[in-house]
């Protein structure tokens, strides 16, 4: 049964109890932030900034659709929720602003931080200031202290490298229709931990199990934290994604036994079994040593251009039926296009090798596979041979093949006699 948590943030007693229980007793002056900044409802946020509308209303979009994600991932999965009264969601322009309302409105120290998820009673608050950065580099920090807030509803007690590798996880996950993907490894973040393995400044695996909190954020404060964080995010993708997600189902059922509040060792050994520390220790170096970056952005980006080039082949009355068709025709009419999406214009021809993904690690123990296309027409068969002999045929759906993290789609919409293309996740059903 899917369990979906709705908020309501247009009540006036959910407004009341927000700000209410945000409000702790402060020694003297009150936060000139806290007083003139404004309100935005949202589906699924009680939203307070000082960012400029606009701004304000694309983080807010977007973290509704991350916690759409949080909902999917987790409903399909046997585990209770605790609803807490309201999600804040505080997002601020200065890091002074950030700190200082923190420090007084929540008695915590930011001090170190870019973003965090705070729980005071009943009300589960994410917080995050913009400073120099754009609105694009905010969204990866919300999604991962965004994963915070939501797992305090799931799971109270989870230990810290497990909810700062989830989050990591999250982090990096990439919105493509909609929907947020998970699974990419930027080559930034393999190269780092590779130098760190190499340079013997990474915790053995049962030590990085057992960090206490306290070590951890200590880390956090003196800004030494990256290598465990990095960590981390590569023990749990390890969990999820190794040897064709081989661990997953028992990460899972890992997570489903902290739900019912059982002590995190307990559920380790519950659902991994008497785990020999040295053999995980060798696998996750294994899994680190032959981690193939990926860059889904840009994949995106070059679907994109493909389902672009499809619309203007069609316009010139040119109807490939298959991948090389396509290319081919794209190479001949010299097919240039332009991306905006992810905030970066990005300028893409035929000369361009599409969807050559990003070559794997040096250590890669097996190539990089081809990435295929796969046409459809609109009921999922393939184009028969006299599709290219019709007037003016419907343009042909396409999927991708073996497309790490996660393969994409393009589907058509009609309106009158023009069609526009949607790009998003593959469909399970058409695997």
């Amino acid at each position: 049964m899917k369990r979906r948590i709705i908020v309501s943030t247009s009540n006036s007693v959910a407004w009341l109890i927000l700000f209410s229980s945000c409000l702790t007793q402060t020694s003297g002056q009150d936060s000139n932030w806290w007083q003139t900044t404004r309100v935005v409802p949202t589906e699924y946020y009680a939203l307070k900034t000082d960012l400029p509308r606009e701004q304000a209303l694309e983080l807010a979009k977007h973290m509704d659709a991350t916690c759409e994600s949080y909902v999917q991932t987790f409903s399909k999965l046997p585990v209770r929720v605790k609803r807490p009264a309201t999600l804040g969601l505080f997002l601020f322009e200065e890091q002074d602003d950030y700190v200082g309302t923190l420090r007084r409105h929540f008695r915590t120290n930011a001090t170190g931080s870019w973003g965090m998820c705070i729980t005071r009673g009943k009300t589960i608050s994410l917080a995050g200031y913009r400073g120099k950065h754009s609105t694009e580099e905010m969204k990866p920090l919300l999604q991962h202290e965004g994963f915070h807030q939501f797992a305090s509803m799931l799971f109270p007690d989870m230990p810290k490298w497990a909810g700062e590798g989830m989050a990591e996880v999250f982090e990096r996950g990439v919105i493509v229709g909609g929907s947020l993907v998970l699974g990419d490894i930027p080559r930034a973040d393999r190269d780092a931990l590779s130098k760190a393995i190499s340079q013997q400044k990474t915790l053995n695996v049962g030590q990085l199990l057992r960090i206490e909190p306290k070590l951890w954020n200590q880390h956090v404060v003196s800004g030494n934290a990256r290598i465990q964080y990095l960590q981390a995010w590569s023990l749990v993708q390890y969990f999820l994604f190794a040897e064709n997600g081989r661990h997953r189902q028992k990460f899972l059922g890992f997570l489903v036994q902290l739900n019912s509040n059982t002590d995190w060792e307990e559920a380790f050994v519950s659902t991994f079994g008497w785990v020999d520390l040295r053999q995980l220790q060798k696998g996750w170096l294994t899994y680190c040593e032959q981690m193939q970056t990926t860059d889904l952005r840009q994949s995106v980006r070059e679907v994109e251009y493909l389902a672009a080039g499809m619309k203007h082949l069609r316009s010139i009355n040119v109807f490939p039926s298959n991948a090389t068709e396509l290319k081919a025709a794209l190479s001949d009419a010299d097919f240039q296009h332009t991306s905006d999406l992810y905030d970066k214009s990005v300028s893409l021809s035929p000369t361009l090798d599409i969807l050559a993904n990003v070559e794997p690690s040096s250590n890669a123990a097996e190539p990089e596979e081809q990435i295929d296309l796969i046409f459809r027409d609109s009921r999922g068969r393939k184009p028969s041979a006299s599709y290219q002999r019709r007037k003016s045929p419907a343009p042909l759906g396409i999927r991708t093949q073996g497309l790490q993290p996660q393969d994409l789609e393009i589907s058509w919409v009609r309106r009158g006699k023009t069609y526009s293309y949607r790009i998003g996740p593959a469909r399970p059903s058409n695997r």
